[in-house]
């Protein structure tokens, strides 16, 4: 049996931490280690999450905004770092880059795999949400992270079922050079040494009118599981070759560039670049029975996440209202490799089949030798394309009308290859047996392979959108919005299934299934201000989860695709 072990940062397990800060800025400018002067107030936290810039107090939705100040004062570098501070989010994660965010408790499971996830991840303007694969930005020179439960369906779409996660990056400044370097040096108790280490500079490049922001990042999490020395299932064989101290460290590096231009007072135009590499040397599961914090691993493992994301943004006040244009590109690159002896000896079976060959043998289908050794691989690329513009009224009017139109798109397309090997295979009772079918079928032997069994899944989702609010206030006090989107998406599935590699008589070769859909979700809210600092609203809101189908194999009974559900509070 195996468990889960996570490194929480500032928990008991780090015994040691020293801690180097420099910050070395321009004349006047200001950092966010500076503490307000005796009787100066805090500053208002401004959010973005109705696409429009307002106070915090001000939005009558619930929404937790963790400020720049809050992310370093409390030491916050990934999601299960700031999801404890998150009222109704939870953050299921096997290993960095392998999370499922939960608003509310609504998910199907803690692991997902094919499944749409209920939940949205957004890096600046874009959704960068994949079901139980969620990357993980780290919070290096971030504005704030913004946590909105859901539904959030009208403005946000798809996946947003349950609630919306934002991460949003500082911006370009062309007022003012300012830059900071931080370093920490660590190291955990039974465990490893660590370090953190990054950098920010922000050059104005053109007084008042462009600036480049620079931010770069290393860092190593110590790792605190041990693979010790164990024998396998069968007793056959041992891991002394594998046996190895802090086997779940973690290494990880990026940057981001970005060039803002302050082409007038109200145009601005932001061209970014953001990029990181994760890399695991082995994974963070337990055995039961083996000791505090260890495991017993007979192959090798590893995880590696890359990914990148370029995106432009353009922002301009018109005399009729405020517009945003925004388009990016996200692409991705994760792959693992696991260990799977244990999961092959359990696996291991002696049903007898006979092949209707000359002599009619009877083989055993699944015998894997009796105690196999063996490990699994799995590759996933992904390409994510989203465009946004929207359109809101002017602020200051003195209007008791306000309006937001906008449109969306987006285009998803994903590859997994996974691969399931065991040491030796083509000399097991299994491989025979599909060998003596193959022959039977073609002519020809299975050619030797260690590959019992290999998974190939494509997916596209396209999406496209309209959504709108419409708001009034009815008294000074009182207001009421009403909000809606129109979506359209088709969503396309390929997989191929070969028990082994190379066996035509086992190859499930579905067509591409496809799921189609359109659809409204709907928004009403009623807001009545106290004062300028307190409210009560009342909302009802709706989202949706897209539909698609299941990796199944040809016998199954359970339906081969499934329509789009929706949530109502």
């Amino acid at each position: 049996m195996t468990g889960s072990n996570k490194k929480f940062p500032g928990l008991a397990s780090r015994e040691l931490t020293a801690a180097i800060s420099a910050i070395l800025a321009a004349t006047g400018a200001a950092t966010a280690q500076e503490q307000p002067a005796a009787g100066a107030t805090l500053e208002e936290v401004i959010v973005t999450a109705t696409k429009r810039e307002e106070r915090l107090q001000d939005v009558p939705e619930s929404i937790t905004a963790i400020s720049s100040d809050d992310i370093l004062k409390r030491g916050l570098f990934q999601m299960d770092d700031y999801a404890r501070l998150v009222p109704g989010l939870t953050v299921s994660d096997r290993e960095p880059g392998g999370t499922t965010i939960v608003f509310r408790g609504v998910v199907t499971s803690g692991l997902q795999f094919g499944s749409v996830s209920s939940s949205a991840l957004y890096l600046d303007e874009q959704p960068i949400t994949q079901s139980g694969r969620n990357p993980d930005p780290r919070l290096i020179d971030v504005e704030r992270v913004e946590a909105l439960r859901g539904p959030q369906g009208t403005l946000y779409g798809a996946s947003s079922q349950s609630g919306t996660l934002r991460v949003i990056t500082n911006k370009p400044d062309p007022s003012k050079l300012e830059t900071w370097f931080d370093a920490q040096l660590t190291s955990v108790h039974d465990g490893g040494e660590g370090y953190d280490v990054s950098a920010m500079l922000n050059l104005p490049l053109a007084e008042d009118k462009v600036a480049l922001r620079l931010v770069g990042f290393t860092s190593k999490d110590a790792g605190f599981i041990d693979n010790v020395l164990g024998d396998s299932e069968g007793g056959t064989y041992n891991n002394s070759n594998k046996v190895k101290k802090d086997v779940n460290s973690t290494e990880t590096t990026g940057g981001r560039a970005a060039l803002g231009f302050d082409v007038t007072d109200n145009f601005k135009a932001t061209l970014s670049a953001v990029f990181q590499d994760v890399h695991l040397d082995g994974h963070s599961d337990i055995n039961a029975g083996t000791g505090d914090l260890h495991q017993v691993r007979f192959e090798n493992e590893s995880m590696d996440d890359h990914w990148y994301q370029v995106a432009l943004t353009l922002d301009a006040n018109l005399s009729f209202g405020h517009a945003v244009f925004a388009a990016s590109y996200f692409n991705r690159d994760f792959a693992y490799e696991a260990d799977a002896s244990t999961y092959e000896y359990q696996f291991n079976q002696t049903f007898i089949d006979c092949v209707p060959t000359p002599t009619y043998e009877c083989l055993p289908t699944y015998d894997f030798g009796g105690d196999p050794r063996g490990f699994a691989k799995n590759h996933e690329e992904t390409e994510i394309t989203t465009f946004e513009a929207r359109l809101s009224s002017p602020t200051g009017t003195g209007s008791r009308w306000s309006w937001l139109i906008g449109a969306f798109y987006s285009e998803e397309k994903g590859k997994t290859a996974f691969d399931s090997f065991i040491r030796g295979y083509e000399n097991t009772g299994a491989f025979k047996y599909f060998s003596y079918y193959e022959q039977n079928l073609t002519g020809s032997p299975l050619p030797a392979t260690e590959t019992w069994f290999l998974g190939r899944y494509d997916t596209e989702l396209d999406q496209v959108a309209a959504f709108g609010e419409l708001g009034f206030n009815v008294t000074e006090n009182f207001s009421i919005t009403a909000g809606g989107r129109w979506f359209d998406y088709d969503r396309k599935f390929g997989q191929i299934q070969e028990q082994p590699e190379g066996f035509t008589g086992d190859t499930r070769l579905d067509s591409v299934l496809k799921t189609s859909e359109t659809g409204t979700v709907w928004k009403l809210n009623g807001t009545y201000k106290f004062s300028p600092d307190h409210l009560v609203y009342a909302t009802y809101s709706e989202g949706f989860r897209v539909g698609g189908a299941n990796p199944l194999k040809g016998n199954t009974v359970l339906p081969r695709v499934y329509d789009s559900d929706t949530l109502k509070n």
